[in-house]
Order: C-alpha cells, then structure tokens, then sequence
C-alpha cells in the first residue's frame, strides 16, 4: 500500500514460567481431567494466569512509544486480552485480538458454547448436569469474572488498570462495547 512503511513484529518475553507450570503435577493432573467442570475452571483461568506479565509488557510499551519508532498497532492473543485492551487503551494504540479458542468469546447464541459437552461417566443425570451448569457462556463468564476480578488476588485486572489510572472494567464487556475486533483463523 502506497505511503505505509514497512512494519516489524516484536517478541517480549514477559516472565512467568508457562511450560513449567503446565508440566507440574498440578498441571498434569487438570489437563487429563475429562469434565466440563475443570475445562471450564482452565478457561476461565486463562487471562489471570498471565496478569503478572502486565507491568512488563507494559513497561516495554512505554520503552517503545518513547523512541524513535513507536508502536502503531497491538496484536493480543487469548490469555492477554484484558491487558492487551488495557495497553491499547493507556497508549492510545489500535489493539486486535488473535484468537485460536473462538468458543471463549461472549455470544448470546445458546448454541454457542465455551465449553463443548463431555460424555465421560456414562451418567446421564451427571451428565446433564454438566452441561447444564459447565458449558455455557453464561458459566464461563461467572468463572472469568471472579478469576480477572478477584478482590483477594494481588493481580486482577480492576487493579492493574488502576496502577495506570483506569477506570475498573469488564474484559468481555470492554471488547463488546468497543467491538473490538478480534481474527479467529478458521476454515
């Protein structure tokens, strides 16, 4: 495209230890579970895994902003997508979203579940009450909404915005607000 310069991609490492935490036996063990109920806790816990990184990833922004060549766009994906918006916000940078789990994004669709219904016990009772109670957006949100806010968590997102003087907010009711828009790579 005429008078668009060409672009680089920067990669930041931000702290935090991802492969050692999925390798512990804590990790393990929830990776191997087969219900609704901790594939739902896993994807809930997605973004609150990573705020600890905010304050990184954020510093470096400001790094880059004061030089020479300053970031003209944010490209978010799954697990930072409330600091993502945040970092865009603060910085007044466009931010779009990459995301490879499109079934974790809000939708009003009944069908469109966050979690996809497992039949593990054989129990149709059990099993009915799984998916009534873990697969739904409406679920995923609940969970999301307490891990991302957790008053007792030293890193939640109402307070990382706070250390950068905004105002608390809800991720996937930001996203649908500023409608944000977000790339799901799909077929």
């Amino acid at each position: 495209a005429a008078g668009v310069s060409p672009g680089q991609i920067c990669y930041l490492n931000s702290g935090g230890d991802t492969e050692r935490k999925v390798n512990s036996c804590l990790g393990q063990w929830a990776i191997r579970q087969k219900t609704e109920f901790m594939q739902l806790m896993m994807l809930s816990r997605s973004e609150a895994e990573f705020f600890n990184s905010s304050t990184v990833i954020m510093r470096h922004l400001r790094e880059l902003q004061s030089g020479g060549e300053p970031v003209s766009m944010l490209v978010y994906g799954l697990t930072l997508t409330g600091v993502g918006l945040m970092a865009g916000e603060y910085f007044k940078i466009p931010a779009v979203g990459f995301n490879l789990q499109p079934s974790s994004l809000p939708s009003d669709d009944k069908e469109w579940t966050a979690v996809q219904a497992i039949d593990a016990t054989g129990i149709k009772a059990l099993e009915d009450f799984e998916k009534a109670w873990f697969t739904s957006q409406r679920s995923l949100e609940f969970c999301k909404v307490f891990s991302e806010r957790n008053p007792f968590a030293f890193f939640n997102i109402d307070k990382i915005r706070g250390w950068f003087g905004l105002p608390p907010c809800d991720t996937r009711v930001l996203l649908r607000e500023r409608r944000s828009p977000v790339v799901i790579p799909m077929r």
